[in-house]
């Protein structure tokens, strides 16, 4: 969570729904701990409460991406540990093994404890934690992200043009979603499909 005391707002960073450009349009420089749901104020129902949540099959392909990206960046180091924890595995698992996405699909279903890596995550974990009052769309990212700047301050609005943060790579693409694969991710995310409204046959 990252606090905003000057406006008494919390904003709950979902993780790949572009959470890291709204952080530095308000001004702050993005912390591992702003994912976590910790940390709030001992009144935090009084807070004004936003967030950005994203079609869960496109933040799927997205997550994929982001941890091809760290293992790529931290190979070198995964390589003098003698043993690896179960992200770190993953990681090189995808980028040493080149897996389709219904593999990776199939392989996040047998694995509970990958399912806890806050980018695989369910995002209504985190909205039934805090309930946030104003829920923006990736989608339509530009259009909300006004709304809730002018919600904030008015002053901050002529930065809303700025380019979107923290792109993941492009290994895998929403195309490589087959039917057999988006069957496995609509089990895997039926709750965020049903709370947010999405369709798993039907990306934006």
């Amino acid at each position: 969570m990252l606090l905003l005391p000057e406006h008494r707002a919390i904003f709950v960073h979902i993780p790949k729904t572009g959470g890291q450009t709204i952080e530095r349009l308000l001004g702050h420089g993005h912390q591992r701990h702003h994912h976590a749901i910790r940390g709030l104020p001992a009144d935090w129902p009084q807070w004004f409460r936003f967030t950005f949540v994203r079609h869960p099959l496109d933040r799927f392909v997205s997550a994929c991406n982001y941890s091809v990206d760290m293992a790529q960046r931290h190979q070198g180091r995964y390589g003098r540990r003698s043993s690896l924890g179960s992200v770190a595995r993953f990681r090189l698992w995808l980028l040493e093994s080149e897996p389709d996405l219904q593999a990776v699909a199939q392989r996040l279903a047998e694995q509970r404890d990958l399912r806890r890596i806050a980018h695989f995550t369910p995002q209504v974990k985190w909205l039934k934690a805090v309930q946030p009052q104003f829920i923006g769309r990736f989608e339509r990212f530009q259009q909300d992200l006004q709304t809730l700047l002018r919600l904030l301050d008015r002053d901050l609005l002529p930065a809303a043009d700025s380019l979107h943060l923290n792109r993941s790579g492009s290994r895998y693409s929403r195309h490589d979603l087959d039917p057999a694969t988006r069957r496995c991710l609509a089990r895997l995310y039926r709750q965020d499909l049903k709370v947010l409204g999405y369709k798993a046959h039907r990306l934006p």
